[in-house]
């Protein structure tokens, strides 16, 4: 990446532009229309499977709505490539100064990982206890795994935004904690400086209000109309 990130999540990026995410990645104008086109094709070509394996689907409008929270992610990210998740994770000398964030990559992934294995894990005991199970059965499964994980990958940024805002907060309040005030001089133990780190915490999260705020609500609806 151009700016250096305040904790490494390019594994994030990469594992979600894999399942059809797109990344602006440092490459060619070339290259990025390459890897929109990809992450396009990938879209399509999930659309094209599940209609094929679901006889009750009988339009692409109809996949689209019935697949309505994993097009929107996807679509999502054709439109903003991340750019709010970056931007969040820059690095800023007055709020990550002296920082290690190394355990929140750690915790992300393992959260990631722990959130992906148990809906494998149920969907596969949910076939298992099938009888007379069929090879279409299986396909579809497999179809509804990779799914649910793409689903996961799509609302997981809100989970990294938090994650990096608990972290710097903490960080403030033990520099709080572990600083003795100095009013004399402008410098690191004056007050006026854990303010402007403050304010600064709260303009970077703010920046990603607008983001974090969409992809929430709409998990919030899909989640509502699947419970009706």
């Amino acid at each position: 990446m151009a700016d250096h990130l305040a904790c490494d999540i390019n594994f994030f990026f990469y594992i979600r532009f894999v399942l059809g995410f797109y990344h602006e990645f440092q490459i060619s104008p070339r290259m990025r229309r390459l890897t929109r086109c990809y992450c396009c094709l990938v879209f399509v070509f999930y659309l094209i499977l599940t209609y094929s394996t679901n006889p009750n689907y009988h339009s692409v409008f109809v996949i689209f709505v019935s697949l309505s929270e994993l097009s929107f992610y996807i679509v999502y990210s054709l439109l903003m490539a991340d750019r709010y998740l970056l931007q969040y994770y820059k690095k800023t000398p007055l709020i990550d100064e002296g920082a290690n964030y190394r355990s929140i990559r750690v915790s992300l992934m393992i959260v990631m990982c722990t959130m992906t294995a148990l809906k494998i894990l149920i969907i596969t005991i949910n076939l298992a206890y099938k009888k007379g199970l069929t090879i279409y059965e299986l396909y579809y499964g497999f179809l509804k795994i990779v799914a649910w994980i793409c689903i996961i990958m799509g609302r997981l940024p809100g989970l990294f935004v938090f994650a990096l805002l608990y972290s710097r907060v903490r960080l403030m309040r033990l520099k709080l904690e572990n600083n003795d005030f100095d009013c004399r001089t402008l410098g690191q133990h004056h007050p006026r400086r854990y303010i402007q780190m403050y304010e600064a915490i709260m303009d970077r999260l703010e920046a990603t209000d607008g983001a974090v705020n969409i992809l929430g609500g709409r998990h919030y609806i899909c989640k509502h109309n699947k419970e009706r």
